[in-house]
């Protein structure tokens, strides 16, 4: 990490040279000098690090730490004096002379503040020899196990970065035990289970795999819950996020979390057991717990009123759950399915399974120090695989393991210490923004990336063809190829990652390492503000008390607030305390309750991310402008927040999220974010609508119809944006409702519309390039599959009360959609037939039908037999006649072709 920093603070100092920071004066070759000598200082940490690791030397550590130190604080002198010297001054004569006294001063400072760092650098160098350290590019040349590092990020954006449930080997046993000990077995009432064993053995994926059965889903359906308990224990929480997963679709989720938010513990409980009684039973997944007095405590919350209600629990430790009717040890995997899940992981290639005869004694032996723990085995797999198959390879890295494990009894995190030491410097960085999140959190991959880019972890490249976001997403999937992060759920394309998590191991590890290498700190109540002052990293965990703080800070650049969705109390934090956050980047309050915008926080003119979504503000200010360098900013969910018509001057603007109840005193002016990506969510009464078509970096755009604009001509203004690729429109009442003006957006991929479009315009030989549609209250009043199946690249279609039309069916016609993989059919009211024409829907893999009370009859027989790659079929909220026909044996070899057939709440119209 400390050559991430030493980097970070070189590509500075070069942008100021670039730049020549207006009027740099002698101070020009100073920068010079100090960033020749940080770039000679790269030359040696590798082998400092190399060495370090080889031995634990505490000497070389302390070398090491010396240098990040300065370049942490060479970057902040940079940018702190960067943003002085370029201060704005005001115009005329009288401005200049205002101004350049001040502007020779804070040169003088830089000048000084420079001679003192390179005065620390001298010292360093003299100590190198001392400890040994020598050149690495001279001495160990390109053969390290680190060498290439970057390159291999390189490559890996050409190929595919990870396999879907590549880590499930040697479990379908396990599953099958406790599918009959713990859901089948035991008869009536609430009955519980347990997975208990060594951290890193799998406990969680087992319990994951019982969950996701398709028998358990059939059985339980919409009435399953997962919810991770973790060391700190929050009964509250908990019960909260179960009763969030059992929410109805016609209720409203803020609704029922404000609600919660603002109830007692005891009311929640309430909440939760209501939910629960009833209804034929229910099945939780309760992971991670700790204690057995916190399993005590929430075990109270879960009725048992003669169901065949299942509870299945995971822990660490052997005597939790008390009382369980079955208790399933799993301490990993034997040593054949291990060796499987090995080579799985480690060989690109997959050589069917066989490894190369030159690594198999290698392979064995690296195999032997993970103990059959799965998290271990994978790590080191990612490991393998960035060295090529090339036996060196392997062999330094079975040093490197030999190494680590000689310094801890804990084989485990010694493994996966050595999987970062290994990373690249920029990935390590990325890492060590896991230690923002909270423990077995759902991290959302776009925010993930966003914070990696204000950081400025991500570099930009030259001539804009490849976009920061996407180099992002690279970085994000070599993690996830490296197994440092677990996917959680996929996009529509099967391939774009959502959401992510993080194992409680690796997330430990965050923790441990990004204290040491960038000064960052979880703050929990009490707290004093002015302990931030030790930190360049935050995490505030805060919950009702009123902040104090007076102390200035000039090192914090990332800020976040985590707790309290109540009202919160920034009285006693002063202007002064916000104000010394000179160069600060990333701000999150999200959900923390404000209900006045601070005013000082438009002094952070660093600002690069500022996150305020789901508060209770007013208004902002005026002075918002001032934040030149914002790149985010996200102020959806804030009831009737008034945006003042300032949002034009933020230049640097990349994503800019609302929502459809802001208030503009004035349309806003838009036409000067050149750099403006994503637009969401704003209605055209709202915005100098012609400024749209001036958003040159457009991609993703959530627009509301007014009456009174003619949708056609506004998208015809933006077909010359060649990177506009999804938009989300929603007509309003009165609105001109027609798609014919979409067809000039040739370059669009994803299409959602809402409400009041009663018909579905022509698309042959337009929209080539569209593969994602999404009619939601659209009322069409004709079956739309004549105009979608011209989409000679759809892939996914949603229709959610769609269709609001007397007809018996909808038509598929002979040859019909040749790429449509998912569809998903909700709340069509009045369809009663789905015919399929003969070779329809060929590549078809998942079929949704939820809550189509008419629909009482599946395709035919021979028709599902033509959906021969249909991999799974979800009907919710379905006629008996359906269930019948899926029980009749004339059907019957049809549906057991699927490998997951779920239906739920059976309906009889």
């Amino acid at each position: 990490m400390a050559e991430a920093a030493v980097s970070f603070a070189v590509e500075k100092l070069s942008d100021m040279a670039i730049q020549k920071v207006t009027f740099l004066l002698n101070v020009e070759d100073q920068l010079t000098r100090l960033k020749d000598q940080l770039e000679n200082m790269q030359c040696f940490l590798r082998d400092a690090a190399e060495k370090q690791a080889a031995a634990a030397d505490q000497l070389i550590g302390k070398w090491i730490a010396d240098i990040r130190a300065v370049a942490h604080d060479s970057e902040d002198l940079i940018e702190i004096y960067a943003l002085k010297v370029a201060a704005p001054r005001r115009r005329g004569l009288r401005g200049w002379l205002a101004w350049f006294p001040r502007h020779v001063y804070n040169l003088d400072r830089l000048g000084h503040a420079i001679e003192a760092i390179q005065r620390r650098l001298g010292a360093i160098e003299a100590s190198r020899k001392a400890y040994g350290i020598e050149n690495i590019l001279k001495e160990l040349g390109k053969g390290s196990i680190s060498s290439s590092k970057s390159e291999s990020v390189e490559r890996r954006r050409k190929v595919s970065p990870w396999e879907t449930e590549r880590h499930v080997v040697g479990l379908e046993e396990h599953v099958q035990r406790l599918l009959a000990e713990v859901v089948w077995g035991g008869g009536e009432g609430l009955q519980v289970g347990g997975v208990v064993g060594m951290a890193g053995g799998g406990k969680s994926t087992l319990a994951r795999m019982v969950y996701n059965h398709a028998a358990v889903a059939e059985r339980y359906g919409r009435r399953r819950a997962w919810v991770c308990v973790t060391r700190e224990f929050n009964p509250k929480e908990v019960m909260k996020a179960v009763v969030m997963q059992l929410v109805e679709k016609e209720e409203d989720r803020r609704t029922v979390a404000d609600v919660m938010d603002k109830s007692p513990e005891s009311e929640v409980q309430r909440m939760l057991q209501e939910r629960l009684a009833g209804g034929g039973g229910y099945f939780l997944v309760v992971d991670d717990i700790w204690r057995q007095e916190d399993w005590d405590y929430l075990a109270k919350a879960f009725p048992d009123q003669g169901t065949s209600s299942r509870i299945l629990v995971t822990s660490r430790f052997r005597n939790i759950p008390r009382g369980a009717r079955y208790i399933h040890e799993h301490n990993g995997l034997d040593s054949d399915k291990s060796w499987e899940l090995l080579l799985k992981v480690a060989l690109i290639d997959k050589n069917k399974g066989k490894c190369p005869s030159e690594l198999e004694a290698i392979g064995r032996q690296i195999l032997d120090k993970c103990d059959g723990l799965p998290l271990a085995i994978s790590v080191m797999g990612g490991l393998l695989q960035e060295q090529r198959q090339l036996k060196s390879g392997w062999e330094k890295v079975l040093k490197g393991m030999d190494s680590y494990l000689g310094r801890s009894d804990d084989s485990v995190m010694s493994i996966l210490d050595l999987s970062y030491h290994d990373l690249p410097p920029q990935l390590k960085s990325c890492f060590l923004c896991l230690s923002f999140y909270k423990e077995d959190a759902t991290i959302p991959a776009r925010d993930l990336i966003q914070i990696w880019i204000a950081e400025g972890f991500i570099p930009s490249k030259k001539g804009g063809e490849e976009t920061m976001e996407n180099i992002a997403r690279s970085y994000l999937d070599e993690l996830i190829n490296r197994n440092m992060i677990q996917v959680k759920d996929l996009g529509k394309d099967g391939v774009r990652v959502l959401n992510c998590q993080v194992h409680d191991l690796l997330h430990d590890l965050s923790i441990k390492k990004a204290k040491e290498e960038i000064n960052f700190e979880a703050l929990k109540e009490p707290f004093d503000l002015e302990s931030f002052d030790k930190h360049r990293h935050c995490v505030v965990h805060y919950n009702n008390e009123g902040l104090v703080a007076s102390k200035k800070n000039r090192r914090l650049r990332s800020l976040f607030f985590s707790g309290s969705k109540s009202e919160v109390n920034l009285d006693g934090v002063s202007s002064e305390f916000w104000e010394s956050f000179e160069i600060l980047r990333l701000l999150d309050l999200e959900g923390f309750g404000l209900k006045t915008f601070p005013n000082s926080i438009c002094t952070m003119v660093a600002l690069r991310y500022l996150r305020l979504r789901s508060n209770k503000l007013d208004k902002l200010p005026d002075t918002l402008g001032n934040l030149k360098r914002l790149q985010l900013l996200d102020v959806s969910d804030n009831h009737r927040l008034v945006v003042p018509n300032i949002i034009w001057q933020l230049e640097s603007l990349r994503h800019l999220f609302m929502d459809g109840q802001i208030v503009c005193e004035e349309p806003l002016r838009l036409d000067t974010l050149k750099k403006l990506q994503t637009l969401s969510f704003v209605w055209t009464s709202n915005i100098v609508v012609e400024h749209l078509a001036e958003l040159t970096s457009l991609c993703k755009l959530g627009l509301g119809l007014k009456e009174g604009v003619d949708a056609n001509k506004l998208f015809a203004s933006m077909a010359k944006l060649k990177n506009f690729v999804s938009i989300d429109v929603t007509f309003a009442e009165g609105a001109f409702a027609s798609t014919d003006g979409l067809e000039s957006l040739q370059h669009l991929i994803r299409l959602k519309i809402r409400f009041q479009v009663p018909k579905i315009s022509s698309f042959e030989n337009l929209l080539q390039n569209l593969s994602y549609v999404t009619l939601i209250q659209t009322d069409l009043n004709e079956d739309p599959m004549p105009a979608l199946e011209q989409l000679p690249n759809l892939v996914y279609l949603k229709l959610d009360q769609a269709l609001d039309y007397e007809n018996n069916a909808m038509v598929i016609s002979p040859n019909g959609f040749p790429k449509l993989k998912e569809v998903h059919l909700l709340e069509l009211y009045f369809v009663k037939k789905l015919k399929i024409g003969d070779g329809g829907l060929p590549e078809l893999e998942r079929l949704y039908i939820h809550y189509c009370p008419r629909l009482m009859i599946l395709p035919e027989k021979e028709e599902m037999r033509m959906l021969r790659n249909l991999q799974e079929l979800k009907m919710l909220w379905v006629s008996s006649r359906n269930v019948k026909k899926l029980q009749d044996p004339k059907y019957s070899h049809v549906f057991s072709n699927i490998p997951s057939v779920e239906v739920d709440y059976k309906y009889d119209h």
